[in-house]
């Protein structure tokens, strides 16, 4: 089968690669000095912010009480009330934040490198409908049952987001070629599809159904658990390592 590739990638200019000359290497290490700074600098400000939301909140906890619950949490002694608020309530919400923040993040640069386009993202090209249509169905199916201790939606939705990507290569592919623009556009039709139907299945459904869809497309950062957080993260970083494997070919085609 033909290897379709964006049309609007530039080929490499022959030489290039292994032939790089040293002074060309060298001009190329203050860019990654800059770009390293950088990451370690939003770094530090995205813990600072994570620190930050712990504290601040409808019951104010000083710094002192923080360290002090932290301690008696080391110690395996009863931090009190603050130790609640801390780590059963405020940490949970905080990092499932982080971690979907991240997710989305990372989401967005990938497509935005794959199609060369800065509004490239999951909910342009109808990505994200198609994984709330899966949601969707599954819930008017009675299907929201749970497998171990997670919900069987999101494997849904995950299914409706590969149904919907599927859908739009088959619909922007043509003649082994794979038009951006067109990419694009696919995408927005199919995003209005998908929400007309996502409308459709809401307007069908039980009251009690309903709602519950509803309230799960929303999307909510009550206090989850620790379990659910860690298998959270171990997505996180496996698709973090998988992408990062293909970062000369994102850096090629951006």
């Amino acid at each position: 089968m033909a290897l379709v590739t964006p049309t609007h990638v530039a080929a490499p200019a022959s030489g290039a690669g292994a032939g790089a000359s040293p002074q060309s290497m060298a001009a190329a290490r203050p860019g990654l000095h800059s770009a390293l700074a950088k990451v370690l600098l939003l770094s530090a400000a995205g813990l600072v912010a994570l620190i930050l939301c712990v504290a601040v909140g409808a019951q104010p906890i000083s710094w002192g009480e923080m360290v002090r619950a932290i301690k008696a949490s080391l110690a395996g002694e009863d931090a009190g009330a603050t130790g609640v608020i801390l780590y059963q309530i405020r940490l949970p919400r905080v990092l499932l934040s982080a971690l979907v923040g991240g997710t989305l993040a990372v989401i967005g640069v990938v497509l935005q490198a794959l199609l060369r386009n800065p509004l490239a993202d999951p909910f342009v090209l109808g990505i994200s409908s198609g994984a709330a249509l899966g949601a969707g169905l599954a819930i008017l199916l009675g299907a929201g049952t749970t497998l171990w201790v997670f919900s069987s939606l999101p494997l849904f939705a995950f299914a409706g987001g590969l149904f919907a990507f599927g859908l739009l290569y088959r619909m922007a592919r043509s003649e082994d070629r794979l038009p951006v623009t067109v990419l694009l556009l696919a995408g927005v039709i199919l995003n209005a599809v998908f929400s007309a139907c996502l409308m459709f299945l809401t307007s069908i459904m039980e009251p009690s159904r309903s709602f519950g869809m509803l309230t799960w497309l929303m999307g909510t950062l009550t206090a989850p658990t620790y379990q659910a957080l860690g298998m959270l993260a171990l997505y996180f970083i496996v698709g973090c390592v998988a992408l990062a494997r293909l970062a000369g070919p994102f850096n090629l085609l951006s």
